[in-house]
């Protein structure tokens, strides 16, 4: 009897861990983002954003719930003439009043690799995305590796995207930093991980894998790979150093 219970509370714990890494996985599985005061969801904020918030207030208009969270723009959780008029602000390049503004204070890889990361140098990480095509286009990641960055605030990430992410919030970098790697495929079918990470005399070490095949891959395809870290382990870094390994496999 003791020995059916603690197989049952073996199975129990095994599928209360297997879901919770589920719930975990999926909200980041399908991210949501968008350009602040981009109301019409062109892509860009300009005047006929202005012209959508007007029409709101006035009842002329019914707007989606990612609409009526773009046209917050200055995030007070109400939509009205004073969005409308911080945009004006904000096209015009006068100072403007917004819920988020871009800080270019992310830290960004510009050449330099290493050997490998001792184990004391070792911190933990966490992959919470890797996909093709889900915010940026091909404006970024298209040279060399692409582009890995370092980001620590809201600000930094909607400098380096120009978007929103409510699922990286102030309260995700209260406590968090990501790390980004931005890349562009070329006509090979590309996987890529970061496979460890760490800490050495103010650098940011990190450790990654390319496998292609000589499959052909769909163009334009551009992978985004979102890792989780501790922010407290990576602040006061001030530069990226990099080493990748490139496996090629032969598909028949």
């Amino acid at each position: 009897m003791i020995k059916k219970m603690k197989s049952l509370l073996l199975f129990v714990i095994i599928i209360s861990l297997s879901i919770s890494s589920m719930l975990y996985v999926s909200a980041y599985e399908n991210i949501s983002y968008y350009v602040p005061g981009d109301v019409d969801n062109n892509k860009t904020t300009d005047i006929s954003d202005v012209t959508s918030i007007k029409k709101y207030i006035v009842s002329d208009t019914v707007l989606s719930d990612k609409a009526l969270k773009a046209a917050d723009f200055n995030g007070d959780g109400f939509v009205d003439v004073k969005d409308a008029t911080e945009i004006q602000k904000y096209l015009v390049d006068i100072t403007y009043d917004c819920f988020v503004y871009p800080d270019n204070g992310y830290l960004l890889y510009d050449g330099g690799n290493f050997e490998n990361i001792p184990e004391e140098n070792k911190i933990n990480f966490e992959e919470v995305l890797n996909k093709r095509n889900v915010i940026f286009t091909n404006e970024r990641g298209q040279n060399g590796y692409g582009e890995i960055a370092l980001i620590k605030s809201t600000n930094e990430f909607y400098a380096l995207f120009n978007v929103y992410s409510p699922e990286f919030d102030d309260k995700f970098f209260s406590e968090s930093a990501l790390v980004v790697w931005l890349a562009t495929d070329a006509s090979w079918d590309y996987y890529r991980k970061i496979t460890s990470v760490g800490v050495q005399d103010n650098a940011l070490l990190l450790e990654g894998k390319t496998e292609l095949t000589n499959a052909v891959s769909p163009m334009p395809a551009f992978w985004h790979l979102f890792y989780k870290v501790n922010k407290a382990d990576v602040i006061g870094t001030d530069k990226i150093l990099f080493n990748c390994k490139t496996i090629y496999k032969t598909v028949d």
